[in-house]
């Protein structure tokens, strides 16, 4: 995969996920549709886990995974857009997802009890576990399998279900990506935030924790892992701003205050910054579509060499 392709995809992803927890249904819709041209089968192995992450499994789940189990061998077409954009759709559009994980380590489950169909479920959910990712994405499964696992036992799981949606036909527009969905996993903008010299001197007035620090906390609880859905087990939202009061920051007053200060010109910086990103993505989109329909499909041998090295 050349590193142009590699750039666009991050980005997809993240907007993608940025989607998903907002519940921008139409854009998690068409920047699916374009992800999964552009690469399917990178695509494909993220999808279930933005799912397990970020809103509650439906019943697209199950064929999507065993669609990342195939991998080397999923010959995907066209004629699958209506149903996979609709289960993403579906993940977007519910208001509500499920308890949240913070990267705890979950024992192995035993699904021997579990009554069907939580059964094929709980086992989608740990076979995504089993076939790479980070280390983080491995223990989400662990911990997601054994939360459905107790609700099927305890007959309270209802699994909603998939409906195809028209795929759209529109070219990206840069309205369609989120600027969260520029973050620190996938761009330069720490580094950009960090050392911004009229950023920095706000920062400084108000925090006595290096830049780096306060930057990367922020950038996190008020843009990139915002969700607006309710956790199924408090019926509320995480609170961004509880979970700034837990972190190790060092406000030179009151928290509040001080985010209240830096936050209007941190946005206003950090959005400038995305759009530049998310403006070079949309031009350059076409072009690497545009390229891989010229090149034809990968041959079998070849793509197997790709995937080993993702």
């Amino acid at each position: 995969m050349d590193q142009a392709t590699k750039s666009v995809l991050y980005v997809l992803k993240s907007a993608i996920q940025k989607a998903v927890r907002r519940g921008e249904v139409a854009s998690t819709i068409i920047l699916t549709k374009y992800a999964l041209e552009l690469d399917p089968h990178e695509i494909i192995r993220r999808l279930p886990i933005i799912i397990l992450e970020d809103s509650v499994v439906n019943t697209g789940f199950v064929k999507m995974v065993e669609n990342v189990k195939l991998a080397k061998k999923w010959n995907y077409d066209a004629t699958q857009l209506p149903e996979l954009l609709g289960t993403m759709a579906l993940a977007a559009k519910g208001n509500v997802r499920d308890k949240a994980f913070f990267g705890q380590r979950a024992a192995n489950v035993d699904l021997r009890e579990v009554p069907e169909p939580g059964k094929a479920i709980c086992q989608a959910i740990l076979d995504r576990g089993t076939w790479g990712g980070m280390e983080f994405d491995k223990y989400l499964c662990r911990f997601r399998a054994q939360e459905y696992k107790e609700r099927f036992e305890a007959e309270t799981q209802v699994i909603p279900e998939v409906v195809p949606v028209e795929v759209p036909v529109r070219p990206l527009e840069q309205l369609d990506i989120n600027p969260n969905a520029i973050d620190g996993h996938c761009s330069g903008l720490l580094n950009y935030l960090s050392n911004h010299k009229e950023l920095g001197l706000v920062i400084s007035s108000q925090f006595d924790s290096d830049r780096s620090v306060v930057v990367k906390e922020l950038v996190w609880a008020t843009r990139a892992g915002v969700n607006t859905k309710a956790l199924i087990d408090t019926g509320t939202p995480l609170d961004w701003r509880a979970y700034l009061t837990s972190q190790e920051l060092l406000p030179k007053g009151d928290l509040a205050t001080s985010l209240d200060v830096v936050l209007p010109l941190f946005h206003k910086v950090a959005d400038y910054y995305a759009a530049e990103k998310i403006r070079g993505i949309v031009d350059i989109l076409p072009h690497l579509l545009e390229n891989k329909l010229r090149a034809g499909p990968v041959k079998p041998e070849k793509r197997d060499q790709q995937l080993t090295l993702l």
